[in-house]
């Protein structure tokens, strides 16, 4: 994506004509977002094809927009095919939420408390007041690479060392204007509770879907056999620790007395989901346990024992121990020589700006399980220490597929077992393809004759399936609510 354009593109708009009337600065913002709605389609996988959850989601935005600052605007609300838990919001009205959202979602004013957040975001023009304040460090190189991170969103990207790296360069590039962010997030939940409240819903809903969130991101990392801690998930790096920013929501929802019993709407929000995808879809590819399968691309491979994975739009990441992570993406087959290919295209690219270029040892020609591949080895400095590359390139039906192993300099046994991973990379036979299938949500009522092994039965990991029903469903680990309620299953 073309980070660095857009953030030219609104430092020159909203640096530079401060003197505009509010039409032409809203005329700017929409070209700025029509402009770049393609590039965060193909991001973030394209949008979702069912069409009677689309047209749900833009119904509840709606009434979201109908108390806003701005009703009269041309907004548009879509709906990313991501199963990453995120919402962003371009200039000009053009707000994301992906599906991975929707799924943690508890009820239909959880989505609302989300659309209203990225509505605020944009009426109180917040994602130009960044770009414009980091024009004004002269930090027009960073923003390009940053601007993933700071798109006015509620929530940012995956977990994985390279946003790790981002965040880092974040934090010494721009110091206090990381702050500046942390008081347009409060901001966005102060004036974005009123909008609940104005569209007749629980205004409770915002503190329920923040400390959703954080239950997600602390799941995500047990089940990746880390501790979690907020400071290093991408979002809460760069957004108010979680406790704080759930106790300021609850006290000013709390604040509120209703004659009329506030909507929560969740047995239209479970109506609208049931039959979603959850997780990984078939254009996307499977993450199941530590393999990875990929039906319509044809391939399959296998990530250490200790390594986690992270599917997404552009690339399969596994975080190992130790600092040690493997990245596998792929693109189109020029027909050229693969050793020339790591040499003189791939080794190129990795070079970090400032650092002297990279210099690949021997690239060596092999075949792994049957396919023809091309491997070498490169040291480059990363944040102050030496990192070890390990590169693969494999050619499989018109893709040339590519692993980086990466670890600090002395972990050879990460490199060893990464390299052992690599070498399970092979062509996926027919019979394995048709048997992949996606997870679904499925609405269910607790019936008297229901537990948690009869509902979760299917799930090929008891335990894990457990701890998502219960982060899913608001719910604490292994119980389950009353008879009549209804409840999201991951139907396996």
């Amino acid at each position: 994506m073309n980070f660095a354009r857009i953030a030219l593109a609104i430092a020159l708009v909203f640096a530079a004509n401060t003197g505009q009337s509010e039409t032409e600065r809203r005329a700017d913002a929409a070209a700025i977002g029509a402009e770049n709605h393609p590039q965060i389609l193909a991001r973030f996988g394209g949008e979702i094809s069912d069409a009677a959850l689309r047209d749900y989601v833009a119904q509840v935005a709606e009434k979201i927009v109908a108390v806003s600052d701005q009703p009269e605007a041309d907004w548009q609300f879509t709906v990313l095919d991501s199963a990453q838990v995120n919402a962003f919001a371009l200039p000009g009205g053009y707000v994301y939420v992906t599906r991975g959202l929707l799924a943690l979602a508890g009820d239909e004013a959880e989505l609302a408390a989300v659309l209203a957040h990225e509505v605020v975001h944009v009426t109180q023009s917040h994602v130009e007041a960044r770009m414009d304040a980091q024009a004004d460090d002269n930090t027009g190189e960073m923003v390009g690479n940053l601007l993933g991170n700071l798109l006015g969103g509620m929530l940012s990207g995956n977990e994985s060392p390279l946003s790790d790296a981002v965040r880092d360069t974040v934090q010494t590039a721009i110091g206090g204007r990381m702050e500046f962010s942390r008081e347009q997030e409060f901001e966005a939940d102060e004036l974005s509770i009123p909008l609940l409240i104005a569209a007749g819903y629980d205004p409770i809903a915002a503190p329920d879907f923040l400390s959703a969130m954080r239950d997600q991101h602390a799941l995500i990392a047990r089940l990746a056999g880390r501790g979690y801690n907020p400071s290093q998930v991408p979002f809460f790096a760069d957004h108010p620790a979680p406790d704080d920013r759930i106790a300021k929501a609850a006290e000013i929802a709390g604040a509120v007395r209703f004659v009329v019993a506030p909507d929560r709407g969740l047995e239209r929000y479970l109506a609208a989901i049931d039959g979603m995808i959850f997780g990984d879809s078939p254009a996307q590819g499977y993450v199941r346990g530590r393999a990875f399968f990929h039906a319509e691309l044809g391939f399959s491979f296998m990530v250490p024992e200790g390594f986690s994975i992270t599917n997404t739009a552009r690339a399969v990441r596994a975080r190992g121990p130790n600092g040690a992570y493997l990245i596998m993406d792929g693109g189109r087959d020029d027909g050229s020589d693969l050793r020339n290919y790591i040499s003189r295209q791939w080794v190129a690219a990795l070079r970090s700006p400032g650092q002297p270029p990279l210099r690949a040892r021997r690239v060596r020609q092999l075949t792994i399980n049957g396919l023809e591949a091309a491997q070498t080895m490169v040291t480059r400095r990363v944040r102050g220490h030496r990192e070890n590359l390990t590169l693969t390139a494999i050619r499989l039906n018109g893709s040339i597929y590519r692993f980086m192993a990466a670890s600090p300099r002395g972990q050879d046994a990460a490199q060893n077992a990464m390299q052992d991973a690599v070498e399970t990379f092979s062509a996926l036979d027919a019979d394995t393809a048709t048997q992949l299938q996606p997870y679904f949500l499925t609405s269910h009522v607790v019936g008297q004759a229901d537990s948690l092994a009869t509902l979760l039965a299917s799930a090929p990991d008891y335990d894990e399936a457990v701890a998502w029903f219960a982060v899913l469903n608001g719910q604490a680990e292994g119980e389950l609510p009353p008879i009549g309620t209804a409840v999201k299953v991951i139907r396996y």
